[in-house]
């Protein structure tokens, strides 16, 4: 019994070079052997000949470091942003009057009051956004140091801590005012 295969060619030297230059341009085995029309066994034997592979350990780990730094630096503004959240809101409870700004029929009404006058619910609102913000800078923050988790809470620890220092937590206050005010949440 015989079988009718074709015999398969070799290699011309215009597909080898080909297949090395597809594998140059950092081409899969696959993607070589649809372009060339040959076996992906072909195609491996060509790129091993000529003394390469298609481990590209090399070319993934610089990829990987150059997507480290990007993301570090990502990290690194997105951490000062939200340090300049932070910074404003303190810059609004250390000014001479307070705004509060109202919504009524979809319009903004802004009201000043003076400092001493901030609303115990907004300076509840405006420390838990404070907080909230440095939480996350700290856990960007611990991301690049290789803090652990511990250090992190620490840092925010001592944060909040100021800040209740500085600015009270508004609790006391703001259950006599709460029920004065119309809030909607």
């Amino acid at each position: 019994m015989s079988t009718d295969r074709a015999r398969v060619q070799p290699l011309t030297r215009e597909e080898k070079d080909r297949i090395l230059s597809l594998h140059g341009e950092g081409k899969t085995r696959g993607a070589i052997a649809r372009t060339v029309g040959r076996d992906p066994a072909s195609v491996t034997r060509v790129v091993k000949a000529a003394g390469k592979s298609f481990a590209r350990t090399d070319e993934v780990k610089e990829a990987i470091e150059a997507t480290k730094v990007d993301n570090a630096g990502r990290r690194a503004k997105s951490v000062q942003r939200l340090y300049t959240l932070v910074e404003r809101l303190l810059d609004r409870l250390d000014a001479d009057t307070y705004t509060t700004i109202g919504y009524a029929f979809g319009q903004a009404i802004k009201t000043s009051l003076n400092q001493d006058e901030v609303p115990p619910a907004e300076l509840r609102h405006l420390t838990a956004t404070m907080t909230n913000l440095l939480h996350s800078a700290a856990k960007l923050e611990a991301v690049d140091k290789g803090m652990g988790g511990e250090a992190a809470m620490s840092l925010l620890g001592d944060l909040f801590s100021g800040l209740q220092a500085q600015y009270g937590d508004g609790t006391d206050e703001a259950v006599e005012d709460d029920s004065e005010s119309p809030d909607t949440e």
